[in-house]
C-alpha cells in the first residue's frame, strides 16, 4: 500500500501539481485485492495543513457546515491564476432521478411454483419483481407496434432496487417495460424463508434440491406471463433478456430454451466456460 500510494502521488503531482497551490497529499489509501484485480480508492487534499484541518472540521460538523467550508476551501486551494474556476451548474444543483423514481418502478411479489416439473408439488414461494413503466407506451396501439420488454434477470445475489445503467440507458429508444426479477433462493426471494440461519444458508442441503437453472428459467416466464396479463400487453411486443456475468448466462440459457417466450438475449460479461475445481468456482458456489 505505501508504495502505491508513493506511485499514486507522484503521477497526481506530476499532473495537476503545476496549477494548485502546493503540492498534493495522500492522506487515506484503501488497497482491496478481488481475484486478479487490485482496486485502490484513496483521499487527498490540495494546500496546507491548516486549510486541509479547517475541512476536515467541517465534515466533521455535518453536511451544512461542509458546504459552507468547500466554498472556501475551493478558492483558496485552486486559485483562479492557476487554471480553474469554481461554477454551478444546474445538473449538480438538481441531480437526475436515479432509475427506480425516473422510471417509475414498483416493487411487487409473485406467487411462484417451488417445483415447475412436479404437478403434485402445490408449494409455492414469494418472488420479488419489479416493474418500470415510465417508458412505456400508454396506448395499445403504439405498445404493438414501437414497444418492447426488457427483462433484466437477477444474480446470484439480492436484487436490490433497479439502477443498471445496461437496462435503463436503453428503456427510453426501446419505448421499454422493464421487468427485474430476482433470482429464487437469493434476496426476498426464498422458497424457505423460516428454515434461514443467520448466515444466510439453510439449515439442510436438501432445501436446495430446486435451485436449478431450469426453474429460474421457469420462473422468469411465469412472471413475464403474469405482467403481460396485467398490464394487457400486445402479443406482439418482444421480450428481450438482459443479464450479466452469470446472470449472462442465463439470458443465453433463456433465449435458447423459450425461444418463443424471449425474443433476444444480452449476455455482458458471460463466462464461457465452466471453472470446477479452482478456488473461484469454489468461492462462488459458496455464495
Amino acid at each position: 500500500p505505501d508504495k502505491l500510494s508513493k506511485l499514486l502521488l507522484q503521477h497526481i503531482n506530476g499532473t495537476y501539481g503545476a496549477m494548485i497551490t502546493g503540492h498534493l497529499r495522500m492522506d487515506t489509501t484503501y488497497i482491496q485485492e478481488l481475484q486478479r484485480c487490485t482496486y485502490s480508492s484513496y483521499v487527498f487534499f490540495a494546500g496546507d495543513e491548516a486549510l486541509q484541518r479547517m475541512l476536515v472540521d467541517a465534515a466533521n460538523g455535518g453536511p451544512a457546515q461542509l458546504c459552507d467550508a468547500l466554498s472556501k476551501y475551493c478558492h483558496e486551494a485552486f486559485p483562479k491564476d492557476g487554471g480553474y474556476s469554481l461554477t454551478g451548474s444546474k445538473a449538480q444543483s438538481s441531480p437526475p432521478l436515479p432509475p427506480a423514481l425516473d422510471f417509475n418502478c414498483r416493487k411487487c411479489y409473485f406467487d411462484q411454483a417451488l417445483d415447475h416439473f412436479d404437478n403434485t408439488d402445490q408449494r409455492s414461494f414469494q418472488q420479488t419483481y419489479w416493474v418500470c413503466d415510465d417508458a412505456w407506451p400508454q396506448s395499445a396501439k403504439m405498445q404493438g407496434s414501437q414497444g418492447n420488454i426488457i427483462v433484466f434477470l437477477g444474480n446470484e445475489s439480492p436484487l436490490g432496487t433497479p439502477s443498471q445503467p445496461i437496462v435503463f440507458e436503453q428503456a427510453r429508444q426501446l419505448h421499454a417495460l422493464v421487468v427485474e426479477v430476482e433470482h429464487r433462493y437469493y434476496g426476498h426471494s426464498q422458497p424457505f424463508p423460516d428454515s434461514l440461519q443467520p448466515d444466510g444458508m439453510l439449515n439442510s442441503s436438501d432445501l436446495y434440491r430446486w435451485l436449478k437453472v431450469e426453474q429460474v428459467m421457469e420462473d422468469t416466464a411465469a412472471v413475464l406471463a403474469a405482467v403481460r396479463r396485467e398490464l394487457r400487453v400486445p402479443a406482439a411486443v418482444p421480450a428481450i433478456v438482459i443479464g450479466g456475468s452469470y446472470g449472462g448466462m442465463l439470458a443465453t440459457y433463456h433465449r435458447v430454451a423459450k425461444p418463443g417466450v424471449f425474443a433476444a438475449a444480452i449476455a455482458a460479461s458471460a463466462p464461457l466456460s465452466f471453472m470446477v475445481g479452482t478456488q473461484q468456482w469454489a468461492d462462488t458456489a459458496d455464495r
